[in-house]
């Protein structure tokens, strides 16, 4: 929904929430069972890309 082009601009707020909520299904949907069946996990990109890209990049907060 984020990357697809639009007319209607999305607000900053939805959008941070937008990406918590596919961080949340990415959770249930693939790490989870990953994990319950034993294997092994990375992410390299989660709650610290968040705040490099919408928070940093977004200049939604100053360091």
């Amino acid at each position: 929904m984020l990357l697809s082009p639009r007319e209607e601009t999305v607000a900053d707020d939805a959008e941070l929430l937008m990406v918590f909520a596919a961080r949340a299904q990415h959770l249930q949907a693939v790490i989870k069972p990953a994990l319950n069946d034993g294997q092994w996990v990375l992410c390299d990109r989660f709650t610290d890309a968040t705040f490099a890209y919408q928070g940093g990049g977004r200049g939604w907060i100053r360091v």
